[in-house]
């Protein structure tokens, strides 16, 4: 036997390369050995044995099946101790007896019938293992039934439905008496969207779910190619009507309005309303109407809508009643010609499409105050004892006009004034072309308490001397948002507009409003020694040290401590810019202003550039109009008094503790923020109306249940916080980008202790966590 490594030895190169060649090919052809055996054992495993076949899920033959679509009478699918869901049969429909013997989808249903009509199952089960049923939610207490039941309430066929893991392959077992044993698979891949399972529409828990199979289509209050030609909304004892103006076609949304009164209608107004109509659809059944379904609100409804529509020449009427509230949704009725037993759930949003107030649907004209180029040069504003009254005229030696006040007593504020006239000039509202009762609107001039009297001069060309012309307009009461206004000028008819509320306020404010803002203590920057009064609270700070001597500081007298030098001299700032209208004479009792009555004063002394010291005295007394009391008494006995912005009132009264300087500190708090109507204009109590008084004692009954044992800070955030971010974290340090107040209290905390603070946004009840 020769050596191999002697031949190779002697082999030569071409050789060499073919022996390389033969034991690749010899490698090579092993693998695809093993690959095609490996592929037809997975075949051989995977398909059924030859004597398996497919046959009728249901049994018989395809010529002769067990039975048809037509003979299911009654659908039931159930899961363990579940109820079963039952789908009924009757005159052609199918009904769903456990959801108030309402409709349940059609398509649905004989899909589902189809589905299992027309499977087919290999003839051999795929698993006769117990064990291995579960893997595909086939055991007996985990697997969904489903039974199609024939017209003589016997089954016709009960599988039980299993679902594989990715959904593409359909498994199940038979039921009854005589059915074959184990688990079978459907030959027909049906696919995750297409399965048999997913054709029971099942919840989220795999159980039925009767929701899923009604036919809410039915629930309609429009036809698609239907042209509403009235609509009428009734709230309460109020109502609106619409009607489409005789002869116009649906693209033209040419409407009117008749209730409650005669008016043009904002044509695109009504489109949305009659559109909201058209896409009100159904989420659930609700249930049926009295005496079957009490208690849903909608016999005895005092909301609802109706609409008068055509369709195919063919006239029709829907009503929609509006009843009970639950869970973001409203129980609604709708009452057509074939309608009127199911009350079903809508979303709840749907409401304030369709409830809104008569001025959101009006077209709306210019009232026409002033001609365009006009100026007014003399304005005079009623609201009941109030009374302003200002000239625009030319001051002497002065080149242009000036507004000058009669009343009240001041310089006026000519951009305020400027900015009334505006106002006045751009009212827009609904003109009323009926003959309307001036008395019983509150705008017969006589007796109206809310008047404005522009006088102007017209601007002609070619007229030497313009004559002076004076409209008048008389505002009556607020009627559900709207105000009438009655607009009089000489040698023109009288006009009479509906406006929105909201126009009309910003014309009606303090005549103090209307006075020119000066500083109330415009050397507050030189102040050396100041204290603050507020109730019980007491700050005294003063500067000690020669005032050339660089080492000149604030000191604390009370409360005790360093002095937060940065801190008070932001407050001098405040104060320093703190304006005010001058308010002539003020009744001290009236507005809390005198010794025995005034609760929050300032008593500071004021350097002057040759050193010595003037003492001035500050009262804050009682809030109206967001405006606040101020009297300002000097050394000398002297007075003077104001209104100035009630919310700078926070700032200047802090808490005398955010003056003591604590040094460095940094850690985490949480926070409950409560607030009231007209704090500040980003924030949002939970109850709209809150007064500051409700919100103070509300802010004592937080705090109280702080204290309790075992008081849960976490979730008295999610009840009561009226921040943002309800449980939000914050971290506390002096350079944090937090109000000072609210840091600097939870700089002072300790760890787990609760304290209260209160910024512009609010009151703060704050615990330090770390």
């Amino acid at each position: 036997m020769s050596d191999p490594a002697a031949t190779r030895a002697n082999a030569s190169p071409d050789e060499v390369v073919a022996s390389q060649r033969n034991r690749q090919l010899t490698v090579l052809v092993v693998i695809v050995t093993v690959l095609a055996g490996l592929v037809a054992l997975t075949r051989w495993t995977s398909r059924p044995d030859e004597g398996t076949r497919e046959v009728l899920l249901i049994g018989g033959t395809a010529e002769a099946p067990a039975f048809k679509k037509d003979d299911v009478a009654l659908v039931r699918i159930w899961r363990d101790k579940a109820a079963a869901l039952d789908i009924k049969r009757v005159e052609g429909t199918w009904r769903l007896p456990s959801r108030f013997d309402a409709s349940a989808d059609k398509a649905d249903v004989e899909s589902l019938i189809s589905k299992v009509v027309d499977a087919r199952r290999w003839s051999r089960p795929a698993t006769e293992e117990a064990a291995r049923f579960a893997l595909y939610r086939l055991a007996d207490d985990d697997a969904v039934h489903l039974a199609l039941v024939g017209a003589d309430g016997k089954e016709l066929i009960h599988l039980m439905v299993g679902r594989a893991e990715q959904g593409s392959r359909d498994f199940v077992r038979l039921a009854g008496a005589g059915a074959p044993a184990g688990m079978f698979e459907l030959t027909a891949a049906g696919g995750q969207f297409d399965s048999l399972y997913s054709r029971l529409n099942l919840n989220a828990d795999d159980e039925p779910d009767a929701k899923r199979w009604l036919d809410l289509a039915g629930f309609r209050v429009l036809p698609l190619e239907a042209t509403a030609q009235r609509v009428l909304v009734v709230d309460g004892d109020k109502a609106i009507e619409f009607r489409r103006r005789h002869g116009t076609e649906a693209e033209k949304d040419d409407w009117g309005m008749s209730q409650p009164r005669s008016a043009e209608a904002d044509g695109a107004a009504v489109r949305g309303l009659v559109e909201a109509l058209g896409n009100l659809s159904a989420l659930d059944v609700a249930g049926r109407t009295h005496p079957e379904g009490p208690g849903l609100g909608v016999t005895d409804s005092k909301r609802r809508v109706e609409v008068e529509y055509t369709q195919d020449g063919k006239a029709a009427t829907a009503r929609v009643y509006f009843g009970t509230e639950k869970d973001g949704n409203v129980a609604v009725l709708l009452k057509k010609e074939d309608q009127g037993a199911l009350v079903y759930w809508v979303g709840k949003y749907s409401m304030e499409r369709l409830f809104r107030r008569p001025a959101e649907f009006v077209r709306r004209t210019e009232v026409g105050v002033l001609p365009v180029g006009a100026e007014a040069s003399r304005l005079v504003v009623r609201d009941g004892d109030r009374l302003v009254d200002a000239e625009n005229k030319a001051a002497e030696g002065a080149a242009r006009k000036e507004w000058v006040l009669n009343s009240p007593e001041g310089k006026a504020d000519r951009f305020a004034l400027s900015n009334l006239q505006t106002s006045a000039s751009a009212l827009r509202g609904q003109k009323v072309s009926d003959t309307v009762d001036l008395a019983a609107l509150g705008i017969e001039p006589a007796t109206c308490k809310r008047w404005i009297e522009i006088r102007f001069t017209p601007r002609k060309e070619g007229e030497a001397v313009p004559a002076e012309k004076t409209v008048s307009l008389y505002f009556g009461p607020s009627h559900d948002g709207e105000v009438p206004l009655l607009r009089r000028e000489a040698g023109a008819s009288d006009s009479v507009f509906w406006l929105e509320e909201d126009a009309v306020a910003g014309l009606f404010v303090p005549p103090a409003d209307y006075i020119a803002e000066e500083a109330i203590l415009a050397a507050a920057r030189d102040v050396s020694h100041l204290r603050i009064l507020d109730g019980a609270n007491l700050l005294d700070a003063e500067l000690k040290g020669d005032e050339s001597s660089p080492g000149r500081e604030w000191r604390l007298n009370a409360p005790t401590g360093k002095a937060d030098a940065a801190a008070l001299t932001t407050l001098l700032d405040r104060l320093s810019a703190l304006n005010g209208r001058p308010a002539g004479a003020l009744d001290r009792t009236q507005w809390e202003l005198s010794l025995d009555t005034n609760t929050r004063r300032m008593e500071l002394a004021i350097s002057d550039a040759t050193g010595g010291r003037r003492n001035v005295l500050l009262r804050f007394g009682r809030v109206a109009d967001s405006r606040v009391a101020v009297l300002r008494v000097e050394a000398d006995g002297s007075e003077a008094a104001f209104w100035a912005d009630a919310g700078e009132l926070y700032w200047l009264f802090a808490w005398p503790q955010d003056y003591v300087d604590i040094g460095p500190y940094s850690g985490k708090v949480r926070h409950i923020l409560i607030t009231w109507k007209g704090k500040f204009a980003g924030a949002q109590p939970k109850d709209p109306q809150r007064t500051e008084e409700q919100a103070r004692k509300l802010v004592q009954e937080v705090l109280a249940r702080t204290a309790e044992a075992g008081a849960d800070f976490v979730a008295m955030q999610r009840q009561y916080n009226e921040d943002s971010q309800a449980d939000a974290v914050y971290d506390i340090s002096p350079d944090a980008g937090l109000v000072d107040p609210f840091k600097k209290l939870g700089g002072r905390l300790k760890v787990g202790e609760v304290g209260w603070c209160e910024t512009q946004f609010g009151i703060h009840v704050i615990k330090r966590i770390e």
